[in-house]
């Protein structure tokens, strides 16, 4: 099952910072730290085609900490489709 931006915030709350402009539709990176600076940073990527009948953007990758691209994402289902 492909999850959106609203199970994304229902599971993480609302993130530190958004990468994206503010039409819930198009694609928008989330980020998540903690007030720990040991922590890793979150960063989760959501994509929506502006094709597609999707209401909100969808989880296509995740990424923690701070390793290099692209080694660093780890894709949902959806991701590894769009990705090919």
């Amino acid at each position: 099952m492909d999850r959106a931006w609203s199970d994304v915030s229902a599971a993480f709350g609302e993130p530190s910072l958004v990468f994206g402009g503010p039409n819930p539709r198009t694609s928008k990176a989330l980020a998540y730290v903690t007030a720990d600076p040991e922590d890793p940073l979150l960063v989760l990527h959501l994509w929506n085609d502006h094709d597609s009948d999707r209401p909100e953007p969808a989880l296509l990758a995740a990424r923690v900490g701070g390793t290099l691209l692209p080694e660093a994402f780890t894709f949902t289902p959806l991701g590894r489709r769009v990705r090919r």
